[in-house]
């Protein structure tokens, strides 16, 4: 049936689903890395020719989708969630339900990126704090794969399945901030840079 509610075998089945599903969440930030290195380590805006920036629109909405699914999965339950769409609180050992974005930007998700609707064309495009969001996303994905790791003991393929998605999840969250750090630390450099010589040309 398809509004059945998941089987315990079935919530098992799932995990390297919901782990692929976490991995999205980033896509943006390494599509832009892989292509724009220099770029991406210093905090240099891009400006994108035509066909590039097609694909990156692309990769953003991706980006932002798996974002939604992952907000979807981790919220609180209501009465009007489907039994066949997966949440995190069919998993009996993980209790943490929250919304890992603000509502009205869930609301937006709808809007914007999950549908086909008017709210741009009357409201405008809106700029999607990717960052933060894919970060929330992924620290989140990492806590519950670290409480699968604990809640599948007793089957050990799993259990080392699950440990093993938190600890790639927690180590790419890791290094994504990391690279932020830096991002912003060296466009802070160049910044100073610029205005020095600038004075300095004042000067002369």
């Amino acid at each position: 049936m398809p509004d059945a509610p998941p089987t315990s075998d079935e919530l098992k089945k799932a995990l390297p689903h919901l782990f692929a599903l976490a991995a999205q969440c980033s896509a943006y930030h390494n599509a832009f890395s892989l292509f724009y290195p220099r770029e991406a380590m210093n905090g240099i805006e891009v400006n994108h020719a035509p066909p590039m920036q097609q694909i990156f629109n692309a990769v953003c909405e991706a980006t932002l989708m798996s974002i939604r699914k992952t907000a979807e999965f981790f919220k609180p339950a209501t009465d009007s969630d489907r039994a066949d769409t997966l949440h995190s609180y069919q998993f009996p050992a993980y209790t943490s339900q929250t919304w890992i974005v603000p509502r009205e930007t869930y609301v937006q998700f709808h809007k914007r990126v999950g549908h086909l609707t008017l709210e741009e064309i009357r409201e405008g495009k809106v700029q999607w704090p990717i960052f933060e969001l894919a970060m929330q996303a992924l620290n989140q994905w990492s806590h519950f794969f670290g409480a699968m790791a604990i809640e599948y003991a007793g089957d050990e393929t799993t259990a080392n399945y699950c440990a093993k998605c938190a600890e790639v999840i927690s180590g790419h969250a890791a290094k994504l901030e990391r690279e932020a750090r830096r991002s912003l630390q060296n466009s802070a450099k160049e910044t100073r840079s610029e205005g020095e010589q600038t004075g300095s040309g004042g000067f002369l």
